[in-house]
């Protein structure tokens, strides 16, 4: 379904409230998914990092080809630029490599297996790169850019 030029505000207004009510903000922290979807993520570079950045705020941020990025604020659907969406990546997505990151050094640490494919030290070194990447403009511009298919309003049935 395609934004109406004319009014874009009436089709937000139609699009329905995410099931996740809490609105999206820079200093909040969604719910992080299992370990191993982190992990897959983590193995599948720039994709992967959309969709982790998806999966983190599906039903509560839309991109519409005419009108940009929208986030839901709690109470209806708020316009946001480009570089609004790439702190989001940047802070939420570290934040789940992090979480991966330190879990695989608590388990090495303990001396556990961690239950995904890949050595304690492999995640590490991984982690280290892939938030250093997140420094990068470009980073985030190409991840925010796939990211699109994954939030559209064409694409996303909404």
């Amino acid at each position: 379904m395609a934004i109406p030029h004319d009014d874009p505000a009436r089709f937000f207004s139609a699009v329905p409230s995410p099931v996740d009510t809490r609105p999206v903000q820079l200093d909040s922290s969604p719910t992080l998914p299992d370990h191993w979807v982190i992990a897959a993520s983590l193995a599948t570079d720039e994709v992967g990092d959309a969709r982790l950045f998806h999966i983190l705020f599906a039903g509560r941020i839309v991109y519409a080809p005419d009108t940009g990025w929208h986030i839901w604020d709690g109470t209806g659907w708020a316009s946001k630029d480009a570089s609004f969406i790439h702190l989001l990546i940047a802070q939420h997505v570290g934040t789940a490599y992090q979480f991966l990151w330190e879990r695989q050094v608590l388990m090495a640490h303990q001396g556990q297996q961690a239950n995904i494919e890949y050595e304690p030290e492999i995640v590490v070194n991984r982690v280290s790169r892939r938030l250093k990447k997140f420094y990068r403009l470009g980073r985030l511009t190409n991840v925010a850019t796939l990211a699109r298919t994954l939030f559209g309003v064409n694409g996303g049935g909404l």
